[in-house]
């Protein structure tokens, strides 16, 4: 086990920083940040990264600053594409194709791309509506404004 490790590399630092906080994934951190070593087990090499004081205040920082700007942030199309593209790539990478096409059919969703049928069940019967209830859900059914005429009861 790697006790301590100690890199006078900000650049690795920072990409592993980035890469933990994207994903979680202190190995898949290492492996971005090019600090992985065949001499040790690449978990170790994390671990003694996780350890070090100054990443640990940078993991800190970059949490809190990620929470700061969800709060405030704009959610677009175009950022939420991209980002489902960063998960298809990984998983095409890893050889996760299930993961994949569920990358791509939420892309497809994103922008409009597939037809998507809503079954509603409704549990109220229609002799228990109002005519003003009953009016209103046929507007909405229909897309009218407005339904000209009247409603009048009729016994069977």
């Amino acid at each position: 086990m790697i006790q301590y490790l100690e890199s006078p590399d900000a650049v690795k630092d920072s990409a592993f920083v980035a890469e933990f906080i994207r994903t979680g994934d202190k190995v898949a951190a290492a492996a971005k940040a090019g600090i992985l070593d065949p001499m040790h087990e690449a978990s170790d090499i994390a671990d003694a990264m996780l350890i070090r004081p100054e990443i640990t205040v940078a993991i800190q920082a970059a949490r809190a600053a990620v929470s700061t700007r969800i709060k405030g942030a704009l959610v677009t199309r175009e950022g939420l594409n991209d980002d489902v593209e960063d998960v298809f790539q990984g998983a095409m990478g890893a050889g996760k194709y299930p993961a994949a096409i569920s990358a791509l059919r939420l892309k497809a969703e994103l922008n409009s791309l597939l037809k998507q049928e809503i079954e509603i069940t409704h549990t109220m019967k229609i002799e228990d509506l109002d005519t003003a209830s009953l009016m209103k859900l046929v507007n909405a059914k229909s897309k009218q404004k407005q339904i000209e005429g009247t409603a009048e009861q009729v016994d069977e």
